[in-house]
Formats: C-alpha cells, sequence, structure tokens
C-alpha cells in the first residue's frame, strides 16, 4: 500500500510515502515513511489503525535529499536514501534494527487487543482505538498505542476519568498536527463510543 496524505499538508511540505509488508497471525500490515518538512517519519498500518514510529532522519537545505526507499528482506528492513543535488549525489544506506523490533512489538499489541475485545461486547471490526483505565492527570493513553487524548482539569477514576467543572475536558486530537505529525487516517470514517456516568442532574435553573 501507497499512500501520501499530501494534501493535508502546506505548500511548502514536500510528501512522499513507500512502504513493505509484513504478517502475522495471517494478517497483513503495511509500514511507510512520510517527507515532512525534511524529517521522514516512519509509519505501520494494517489499514485500520496507524502507528508512528518516528523521524528515520532529516535533511537539510545544503545536503538535499533527492529520494529515500524501505528495502524490506529477510525480516530485515533498511532506509535507502539518495543525497546531494542533481549533479551530485551520494547514496547511503542504513539498517533499521530497532525501528523493526518497535514495530513488530506494537502489531502485537493489536493483535492480543483484537483477541482480547473480541471476547466483549466491543467490536474490533474498524475499531482504531480504545481509551480505558490507562490515564493520569494529563494524558489518556489508547490501548493501541497509537493516538492518546489529553486531559485538562479531570480526576482518574477507575476505568476511566471524572470531569469535575466547566473548564475539565478530554481531548482527542484526530485532525492536528501533533509533534509535527497529523493522525489523518482517522479523519474521514470513524466511530467513537463512549461510557458516560452523570452523577448528578442539574436544577432547573441551571
Amino acid at each position: 500500500m501507497l499512500y501520501t496524505q499530501r494534501g493535508y499538508f502546506s505548500r511548502t511540505t514536500r510528501a512522499a510515502a513507500f512502504q513493505f509488508s509484513y504478517t502475522e497471525n495471517n494478517r497483513s500490515f503495511y509500514a511507510g515513511h512520510i517527507a515532512m518538512d525534511n524529517p521522514l517519519y516512519l509509519w505501520v498500518t494494517d489499514n485500520n489503525r496507524s502507528f508512528s514510529v518516528g523521524p528515520l532522519a532529516a535533511g537539510t537545505t545544503v545536503n538535499w535529499e533527492l529520494t529515500s526507499n524501505l528495502v524490506y528482506s529477510d525480516g530485515n528492513l533498511h532506509l535507502l536514501q539518495r543525497r546531494g543535488s542533481p549533479g551530485n549525489s551520494v547514496m547511503s544506506l542504513s539498517r533499521l534494527t530497532e525501528e523493526v523490533s518497535k514495530i513488530k512489538s506494537v502489531l502485537k499489541t493489536w493483535a492480543r487487543n483484537d483477541v482480547f475485545f473480541s471476547r466483549l461486547s466491543i467490536p474490533t471490526a474498524g475499531l482504531v482505538a480504545v481509551l480505558s483505565d490507562a490515564a493520569n492527570n494529563d494524558t489518556w493513553n489508547d490501548e493501541y498505542l497509537c493516538l492518546n487524548a489529553t486531559v485538562k482539569n479531570a480526576t482518574k477514576v477507575k476505568d476511566g476519568l471524572q470531569l469535575t467543572g466547566l473548564k475539565s475536558r478530554v481531548l482527542w486530537s484526530v485532525n492536528t498536527r501533533d509533534n509535527n505529525v497529523r493522525h489523518v487516517f482517522l479523519s474521514h470514517d470513524f466511530t467513537l463510543v463512549a461510557s458516560v456516568t452523570i452523577e448528578e442532574l442539574p436544577s432547573k435553573n441551571t
């Protein structure tokens, strides 16, 4: 699968994507990288949810990056880059050992969570994130490790958070730029399910 997300960035942003496939438990996954404002960001997706592995490299105005490709062979992932100017360029090949280890760990987490939630009343088809008990004063962690929610003026309780006033909020930033990366894979079609408990009804004067 190739994806660019070109339309979601500014005119000065150059975006390109490449991918390799990886299969575990008869499920296919893909990873790609996006060139955005010079850094290359490595992603892994199963065409449902996506995880940002992180930046791979950053270019400079002097040492232009001309082309980049991900090369996956025999369980090893490499980044092949051509850098320089159109008339004078060099090739480099970097082995992405830590990135592959992180990708495999994330895929195992996805598969494990799918098995767990399929045994409950939560449908896993199209499920991109689960916000449950893992939270603190400022972050509500996604069980699928993809996109956390930010928390303001809330109190941690069992299996969630308690909003304590008008200024309390939980923000799940589906289509905003986080650390120079947009999670635009969620911006089209997704379902959000939330359990809400109202502890006290407002008075007629409220």
